[in-house]
């Protein structure tokens, strides 16, 4: 196998074991020590698609316009479902309020080097 299909292989491995998103309204610096959300909205639990490609993987959260309306600020993705689940990442950004007018889409992209 090839250094690059050895490294997509493993972006693949990793989108296979990320299934969820969520959004809260938490505002402090992410930390590696984070186990979660500062702030989770549970209503926000949604699965995730993804794509895998050029030894990187790319998620997609989609929070619809028929869902709940929120000011998120901070994104995080996870194994499974809930607010207690293995959380694998956490960013925060700056104020971005989703009403029934607009989808929250958030794309988060891991790089294998």
């Amino acid at each position: 196998m090839k250094q690059n299909e050895y490294l997509n292989a493993l972006a693949q491995l990793i989108s296979t074991d990320i299934q969820y998103g969520i959004v809260g309204t938490g505002s402090t610096t992410p930390t590696q020590d984070d186990g979660g959300l500062e702030t989770p909205d549970a209503s926000t639990d949604k699965t995730i698609e993804y794509s895998v490609s050029n030894n990187s993987v790319t998620f997609t959260y989609t929070l619809r316009s028929t869902d709940t309306n929120i000011t998120a600020t901070e994104f995080g993705l996870k194994k499974e479902a809930g607010t207690d689940a293995t959380f694998i990442s956490r960013d925060v950004f700056p104020a971005t309020t989703k009403d029934g007018t607009v989808d929250l889409v958030i794309e988060k992209t891991f790089f294998i080097q």
